[in-house]
Parts: C-alpha cells; structure tokens; sequence
C-alpha cells in the first residue's frame, strides 16, 4: 500500500509518524527522571536494557504538558490531536490523552511507532479510568491488525515456526526479557483475522497462553474457534495457579518453560473443560454438544475425524452418531432445553451490526423495561430489526427474509445461546448498546478515512482539513462512549 500512496499521502502519514516518534522520545526523557515511574518496572522484575530495547516511557501528570511540547516544536495542534496524543474537550481545551502512565509504544510490523498503550501507575489510579488505555484509531494505527513486539519477534517466530500469543505488553516484556522470543501480544483486544493473516506468513503453530480469568478463558476460547477455522495449530498453555503469563515467569521461569513445553492441543483442553467434570446426563450431553460445536469448526476433515475418534473413544458414543450431529450443527441444528432432541434451522449469515441488533430485539421483548433505551437508538439498527421488534411488541407475523429472522429470534429460548456472557441482561443489553453504537462509529471513521485519501490525492487540502476534523471527532466519541464504561 505504501508503495502505491501519492507524495501528498505520503507527507501526510510520515507528519503522523514523526509526531508518534516524537512523542515516544519525550516520553522516553520522562521516564529517565521519574523515580516512581522505574521504581514501578522495577517491581515488575523489568531490566533497564528490556525497557529501552522496547522504547518504554512514562506520560507526566500535567494537563496538556506534552501537547504544548510538540506544538512548541512546531506541530499543529490539529495534527497533534489527529495523531492520537492529544483529544478536545467539550470546552475546547486541548488534553494530553495518557496521564500518569507507563507507556508501550506500539510499533507496526516494520518497526515504526504507529501508537501506544499507557498503563497508569498504581498510586495514581482512582478506579475513574480503566488502568490500561490505547491510542485511538488514526490513519496510522488500527490496533486489531497489529500485534505487540511483532517488529522483533517475527524472526524468532519463524525459527521455530510457533508463536505464543498473550494478551498484555506486560507478559509480551516479561516472557521475552526470560528468554521467550517467540511471542507477540494482542494488547487486550481479541484475536482477530488480520492478526491470524500477518501470524500465517511466519508459524503454523498457535500456543495461546492468555490470562487465567474469566476473561483470559472467553479470550481463548474464541482464539481457538478462530485459528482452528482458519487450519492453524493450536495449543493450549496451562498457567496452573498463576494469574497471567507474566506472574508465572516473574515466580519461576522453569515452571513456565515446563509448561510451554507440554502444552497440550487445543481440543483436549475443551475435552478437559467441558467434559471432565461433566457429572450426569444432562450435564455429559451438554458438554458433548459443546465439545462437537467446536469440532464443526475445524477447517480440516482430517482434524475434525481424529477428533471425532477420540470423543467416541472418551464418551461411549458411536463415531457415525457423533458426526451426524456434527452435520447438525454446521447446518444451524441445536439442543432444545426440554427433550435435548435437534431442531434443522439453517441460521442466516449475518453481519456483526446485525447479531448485535439481534440480540438487542431479544433481549428488550424479553425484558419490557429494557425498551425505551433501544427505541431511542433504533435509528442505528438495521431497518429489518426495527420491523421485527415492532411485529414481535405487536405480536404480528412477517414474511420473507423479515420472517426468517424473526422466527429465529422468537426460538432464543429453546437454544443454547452463542451469546452468553455470564452478566445480567440489563449489563449484556448495555455491554451490546455500546458496542453496536462504536460499530456505527468506526463504519463512519472508515468511509472517511477513504475520503481523507482520496482528497489528498486529489490535492484539495480544504476537503482533507474538513475530513480529519471530522474523522477526530468520531474518534473523540467513540474514546467517551469507552471511558464511560470503564
């Protein structure tokens, strides 16, 4: 792509890598003089030479200090706030985004700093502000295309031609500083196909070693769904007691060398989890339905038999039955609660607005108190949704694709849901609502930033102004609507 930018483009982007690069040394400076700042590595077993290698630093607590630094080095503020390191007020007051905070620059995959990640040191963290936060999304940086350390840890990887993902830069630091250099980090976002797409060019094997939370294991699970659909190896690293990989390593680099060198595949571990403390039938049924919706995701027949053995072997169940309800569930067949028996419903390929406007019309028929909040928000639901909670409020029948969908939605209760979150419905309704609007959000940033680059080649620096004045506002709502859920 870079090749096939205009020169205007390209002064564009190298203005933006300039003031990230900028930016990182200042923060850099900061670190060297902030006692509490390396007292805090420190206490997180971090070198000096680990540190500097990745380029650490640490934001000051002052207001708007490095805005006016790089301003005072000749930068628009403009620029500086489409860069990602400054946002605007409601009052129109220009604010250091990162505060207080030990900062990972974020480089792409060929070394340049596109962008960061600030972790707040403890003393200052009020619980007002979520403890690790990312720079926005800019022309520059897309956090879910990028892995952390990638720039460094590519070369390692192929070697050995095996990659452990993490989830934070912390355990990317800590497992590389032990030894570990075939590791990229997924800086707490999901794992995503264009992280699957760069990884392809150098491994074939995944070894997931994500946090032991509840988090940590929705991360994993769907980590695996992903990379096995897409015939990668994948591996599950068990943490035994230890909260993350970074507290496994900082306790006892062997234990976690031990377990990196036993790690078992993945399947097993759904094997494990869903089935080994599986006590009657009812429970065995559902671990079993469970266990073979994730072998339908395979990408290889060859994997998908070998697996279908061994859970023949594990439950007692003939091979032909299990792959019959394999069948089943690739064509949308799922367990009903009363008789556990397969309804065929071939579920209808949908996008990601549109699942999440699915659920949302479920839940608020459901639940009548959640309905004055999404018919305030229905102008950012998918018209056929809007037709479906109308028809389901006013217990109507639709027809054609309309009727589909809503036959699918009114049987919600007689599946298992592929939605289940673990929180209350009032907290999956809002957990939704903010998702659907940052969804609406980032469609409008994409459409714009297309139109930022067309304008630059086209030389109408008046129309690109506009555009990235714009494209900054979209990214302000989309960090507010975040922050006000942290």
């Amino acid at each position: 792509d870079i090749g096939k930018r205009s020169s205007a483009d390209q002064r564009r982007f190298n203005l933006l890598y300039e003031i990230v690069k900028d930016a990182a040394d200042m923060y850099k400076e900061e670190l060297r003089v902030s006692d509490k700042a390396k007292e805090y590595l420190k206490s997180r077993n971090l070198t000096g030479k680990t540190a500097a290698e990745f380029e650490l630093g640490y934001a000051p607590t002052g207001t708007d200090e490095l805005t006016m630094r790089l301003v005072n080095k000749g930068y628009r503020v403009e620029d500086v706030l489409t860069a990602g390191i400054a946002f605007k007020t409601d009052r129109g007051k220009y604010v250091d985004r990162f505060r207080g905070r030990i900062m990972f620059p974020i480089h792409n995959h060929f070394g340049k700093v596109v962008g960061f990640s600030g972790r707040i040191l403890p003393e200052l963290d009020t619980g007002e502000m979520g403890k690790y936060i990312n720079s926005p999304e800019t022309p520059i940086f897309n956090k879910s295309r990028l892995l952390y350390g990638y720039w460094k840890s590519k070369n390692p990887i192929r070697e050995v031609n095996r990659a452990i993902f993490v989830e934070g830069q912390m355990d990317f630091l800590a497992l590389w500083q032990a030894g570990f250099q075939n590791v990229v980090g997924t800086s707490g976002t999901a794992l995503t196909n264009d992280h699957l797409a760069v990884i392809r060019r150098t491994a074939d094997d995944l070894v997931l070693a994500f946090d032991n939370d509840e988090a940590g294991v929705r991360a994993a699970h769907k980590a695996i769904d992903e990379a096995g659909a897409q015939d990668f190896n994948v591996y599950f690293l068990n943490l035994g007691g230890n909260k993350d990989p970074a507290d496994m390593v900082e306790k006892d680099v062997g234990s976690f060398k031990e377990a990196l060198d036993n790690v078992q595949p993945a399947m097993n571990y759904y094997f494990q989890h869903f089935l080994e403390n599986a006590d009657g039938v009812s429970q065995k049924k559902k671990g079993v339905s469970q266990v073979l919706g994730k072998i339908s995701r395979l990408a290889s027949k060859v994997e998908q038999n070998y697996w279908l053995d061994e859970l023949s072997n594990m439950v007692g169940l003939s091979k032909e039955d299990l792959m019959k309800e394999v069948e089943r569930l690739e064509l949308g067949g799922a367990p009903t609660e009363s008789t556990g028996e397969k309804i065929e419903i071939k579920r209808p390929t949908l996008t990601k607005r549109e699942l999440i406007s699915e659920r949302l019309v479920y839940l608020a028929y459901v639940h009548e108190e959640l309905r004055p909040e999404l018919e305030e928000l229905l102008s950012l639901v998918p018209k056929v949704y809007v037709e479906i909670y109308k028809a389901l409020k006013e217990g109507k029948a639709l027809e054609g694709r309309a009727g589909e969908l809503m036959e699918f939605i009114s049987m919600y209760p007689t599946f298992e849901s592929v939605y289940t979150f673990g929180f209350s419905p009032e907290r999956e309704f809002s957990d939704l609502i903010e998702g659907l609007k940052l969804y609406v959000l980032n469609e409008q940033k994409e459409k714009l930033r297309k139109e930022i680059l067309w304008a630059e080649k086209s030389g109408n620096e008046k129309t690109v102004s506009e555009k990235l004045k714009q494209f900054d506002e979209l990214s302000r709502k989309m960090q507010h609507i975040k922050h006000a859920k942290s």
